[in-house]
């Protein structure tokens, strides 16, 4: 099998590579979002249980 044959799908080469391009785009969307939120819901979870040190240090 020619490599050429693979990439071109039968023909259907564009709807398939977007969709999977349009696919992992979702992903990598879904996983920054999730770590972003996750930071952010740490850095507020720090500063609910240590409110002392947050005020020391912005003194």
């Amino acid at each position: 099998m020619v490599m050429s044959h693979f990439f071109n799908m039968g023909g259907y080469a564009f709807y398939i590579w977007s969709s999977w391009i349009i696919g992992m785009a979702i992903l990598i969307a879904i996983t920054w979002h999730s770590f972003s939120h996750a930071r952010s819901a740490r850095n507020e979870l720090d500063a609910l249980e240590h409110p002392k040190q947050q005020r020391d240090s912005d003194a």
